[in-house]
């Protein structure tokens, strides 16, 4: 699976893509803002391959989700909203398989998440390696 990992602050994008990279599911991660050595927290690891490279920020959601390819896309929700009306709808109608995933550390703001479209809202209250377990058993859901 390809995840875009968009509209992030620096410190949590790098915490997460590092946790995802190292899950057998995922296939790539991009980052929709430049990543220095490849967001890498502690300088201790190889380089992922497959995800090297950013998607430009100033894209739509849904030319950047083009670009990356991407089947999941991750936002921080408290960056990210409020997102234009239509926003999700119009990224889902360009690409129906791709998955919406908001993160937020306020619980009270899953169901305007998902109002919005969002297809799984994940509670950041963990470690990023609770984040992305909570992320793999919300799409194991949503597979059933």
């Amino acid at each position: 699976m390809r995840v875009l990992l968009s509209d992030m602050e620096a410190q949590k994008r790098a915490q997460v893509r590092y946790a995802l990279q190292r899950e057998p599911w995922v296939t790539a991660v991009e980052a929709d803002t430049p990543s220095p050595a490849y967001d890498d927290p502690g300088g201790s690891y190889e380089p992922y391959p497959a995800a090297v490279g950013a998607i430009p920020a100033d894209e739509s959601l849904t030319a950047r989700v083009g670009a990356a390819g991407a089947d999941l896309v991750v936002l921080d929700w408290e960056i990210a909203a409020p997102l234009p009306a239509g926003t999700i709808e119009s990224l889902k109608a360009s690409f129906p398989h791709v998955l919406v995933a908001a993160l937020s550390t306020r619980p009270e703001e899953r169901a305007n998440a998902l109002a919005a479209g969002v297809d799984i809202f994940v509670l950041t209250s963990g470690t990023p390696e609770d984040i992305v377990a909570s992320l793999r058993t919300s799409l194991e859901t949503q597979r059933q």
